[in-house]
């Protein structure tokens, strides 16, 4: 078991916390345009699927049109309704042209270009699912450093006010030993002075949280109001799962490590693609349907009917500068994610010792803490 399986609620066992989570995640519109990102990317990849198969399309057609008497048509037109030929199949002029059918075409993946427009589709997705994961993980963390930083301010404003009143008592008495001739005005202004800085402290408190609370309501999507929370001492009694298992699988569990990973991938596959493109394609056509100039036999089977069919082997000749060009910009996008990649892992592996350490010198210093309010209780 390792930290990095633990599920947020287990790790944040407080349900006030968790409450304001759910929200966030409900209603943070950058959060939200996380997801929709996911949807753009299940689209493409969809996109990309289809191009195994044939596009086909259907059609309706009507025209008229007339032929000059001295154009090829118009001649050839005149000659061909000889009296030999039955009647219903002589070329009107003008001539009426109705037509209804189907047509297809369908590049066949010889080389594997269209496979690998999809694997690189099926990256991108991967990447946009780690991405809203990442979205996700900082959300949650910044939900949770803004709610513990509300309690401490809580807690804070409790030991001004404490300071306040015990302050403001030892005023009045300074001012009775002044009256009674025992001390100086000094020490009368040492404690005035002292109880206003600490009422400005206080102020500057009060601020901080009404910072924070408007903070938190943007994190989750409302308008500003109160937030709800736990009290220090009702946290402190809380139990928390930050030393389960080992450190490093913080960084083999990333979302941002795997992001960068699936982007890499899918640079590779688009410079496969970009690669094929020089290689010859086979494209497959064909059209069939009911064609002709009375409207009242275009449906006359097989009189009326037409077809066609065809094959062709295209290769790049004169194009070949823009995928020559398509290509190097592959290469470059390619080199680009492999820097993001590096770039990601060597920032995820300092921020991860930089928690250790800092986790190693949090127990560090409540230990010396300890110690001291120990010695500080035999003093009293």
């Amino acid at each position: 078991t390792t930290v990095a399986d633990v599920s947020w609620t287990e790790f944040f066992p407080d349900t006030l916390l968790q409450r304001h989570i759910r929200t966030a995640l409900e209603g943070n519109f950058s959060f939200l345009n996380c997801m929709n990102r996911i949807r753009l990317a299940e689209n493409e990849l969809k996109t990309a699927r289809l191009g195994y198969w044939p596009s086909v399309s259907a059609g309706l057609s009507a025209g008229l049109e007339r032929f000059g008497e001295y154009t090829m048509d118009g001649v050839g037109n005149s000659t061909t309704n000889t009296p030999d030929l039955d009647k219903s199949r002589h070329i009107p002029d003008p001539y009426p042209d109705f037509g209804i059918g189907v047509s297809f075409s369908w590049e066949i993946d010889l080389w594997g270009k269209v496979t690998q427009k999809k694997r690189a589709a099926l990256s991108r997705w991967m990447a946009s699912i780690e991405a809203a994961s990442l979205a996700r993980s900082v959300l949650i963390s910044e939900i949770a450093r803004t709610y513990f930083s509300l309690v401490d301010l809580d807690m804070k404003r409790q030991i001004t006010e404490a300071a306040i009143d015990f302050i403001s008592r030892s005023c009045e008495l300074t001012e009775d030993l002044k009256d009674a001739g025992e001390i100086t005005q000094l020490a009368v202004d040492q404690f005035q002075s002292r109880l206003i800085e600490l009422k400005g402290i206080l102020l500057e408190n009060e601020n901080e949280t009404a910072s924070l609370e408007r903070a938190m309501c943007i994190l989750t999507g409302r308008l500003p109001e109160h937030t709800e929370r736990s009290n220090f001492y009702e946290l402190r009694d809380m139990g928390y799962l930050s030393d389960t298992g080992v450190p490093d699988m913080l960084l083999t569990r990333r979302p941002d490590i795997k992001e960068a990973e699936m982007m890499l991938a899918a640079a590779d596959c688009d410079i496969k693609a970009a690669r094929k493109a020089f290689y010859p394609g086979l494209r497959l056509g064909g059209a069939g349907g009911f064609n002709a100039f009375d409207i009242g036999r275009l449906f006359l089977a097989p009189a009326s009917l037409a077809y066609e069919i065809a094959a062709g082997l295209t290769a790049p000749v004169f194009n070949a500068g823009k995928i020559r060009n398509e290509y190097s910009d592959a290469l470059v996008r390619r080199d680009m994610a492999v820097n993001n990649y590096k770039e990601t892992v060597v920032k995820a592996y300092s921020e991860v010792c930089g928690l250790i350490e800092s986790s190693e010198n949090i127990r560090e210093r409540i230990d010396v803490k300890k110690e001291e309010m120990k010695i500080g209780k035999k003093a009293t």
